[in-house]
């Protein structure tokens, strides 16, 4: 499974950070909205790349709806273009 790590989600509110709890690092992402739990995220790790799960809470959610804002925009840009080099 091929994972792409993008280091601008991750915000300037510590409590958006959540630890590895292998290593400590605070270098960490969402992953995946849900866990094996509904009140979970899947994180991932950039230090010692390992995936684990952080109880969600509000400031966890404001990172994955920037992401998905970031990524529609992205999505309507590159159709835009598309569409205008089929002109």
């Amino acid at each position: 499974m091929t994972q792409a790590h993008d280091s601008t989600e991750r915000t300037d509110d510590p409590r958006a950070q959540a630890p590895c709890p292998y290593c400590g690092a605070a270098e960490t992402e969402p992953l995946a909205l849900f866990g094996t739990q509904l009140l979970t995220v899947q994180m991932y790790c950039q230090r010692c790349h390992t995936p684990f799960e952080y109880v969600k809470d509000d400031a966890i959610l404001a990172v994955f709806e920037a992401r998905q804002a970031r990524e529609a925009d992205e999505a309507h840009e590159a159709g835009a273009a598309r569409k205008g080099d089929q002109s």
